[in-house]
């Protein structure tokens, strides 16, 4: 293992406050590993069962040795660096990693920088169907993206048409 103060090259850790929403005022921080491979947000069991978080269906989870387990999912309120969400998460068992899942840092508006390997705030992103509009032979918005990484373009504004393509340009 390894102090969540200083982790090792590669991974980012947060401290985040968590709490019931059904009672935000008792809440407690709590420290995890960022992982934008995991869809939710895995909270030890017990950590939850404190703060009265109830399960509120089953999952089931592939784990990258391709076991299928399957673990309690319940709703919880979060909150970082003023920025606030509810989100599911997943009851962990002892010895399931402790991590910050996509779906909860994308609910806060954050995403990973890949440089600093640091949180950074993006804001809520939306996709507008009304905005975007593929040229005429596009199949898909990453097909636009396709095109513009293999001709060594920054952008795939010169295939795709909308106000930020929310792909590459934003």
């Amino acid at each position: 293992m390894w102090d969540l103060e200083v982790p090792p090259p590669g991974l980012t850790s947060v401290r985040l406050a968590i709490y019931s929403a059904d009672n935000p005022s008792a809440g407690m921080e709590v420290d995890l590993l960022v992982d934008t491979g995991s869809i939710l947000t895995w909270i030890p069991q017990k950590l939850l069962a404190r703060l009265e978080i109830k399960p509120r269906r089953r999952g089931r989870f592939k784990t990258i040795h391709g076991e299928i387990i399957e673990r309690d999912i319940g709703i919880a309120g979060v909150k970082y660096s003023g920025q606030e969400a509810i989100v599911e998460v997943v009851f962990a068992a002892d010895g399931d990693a402790q991590v910050l899942g996509v779906t909860t840092l994308e609910s806060l508006g954050y995403r990973v920088n890949p440089i600093t390997e640091e949180l950074e705030y993006v804001g809520l992103l939306a996709v507008c169907r009304t905005t975007v509009q593929r040229l005429p032979g596009m199949a898909r918005a990453s097909e636009a993206l396709e095109i513009a990484a293999n001709a060594g373009s920054a952008s795939c504004s010169d295939y795709w048409r909308a106000p930020t393509c929310l792909l590459c340009c934003q």
